[in-house]
């Protein structure tokens, strides 16, 4: 499995403070969500023919992060604190 150091490092904010857990998901999976809950919309290419992984991103599609939630992982992956 080549998942960049960029992309695991992502997917443990991900799980700070077991958002995923509380979700019952993978973190990988709140990744997806993450993006999607973004202000601006995004929506995430997945890029990938292995479908593994493009259900990973289908799964996300049911993940209803709260406000805090996508905060959390905001602040945890050292980002600039918005006000």
């Amino acid at each position: 499995r080549s998942t960049s150091r960029a992309a695991r490092q992502f997917q443990t904010y991900c799980n700070h403070p077991g958002i995923a857990e509380k979700h019952g998901v993978e973190p990988a999976v709140i990744v997806y969500a993450w993006i999607m809950y973004h202000p601006v919309g995004a929506m995430p290419l997945v890029g990938s023919s292995k479908l593994d992984r493009l259900d990973l991103a289908i799964r996300a599609l049911d993940v209803k992060l709260e406000h805090y939630e996508w905060y959390q992982i905001y602040v945890a992956s050292g980002r600039q604190v918005l006000r």
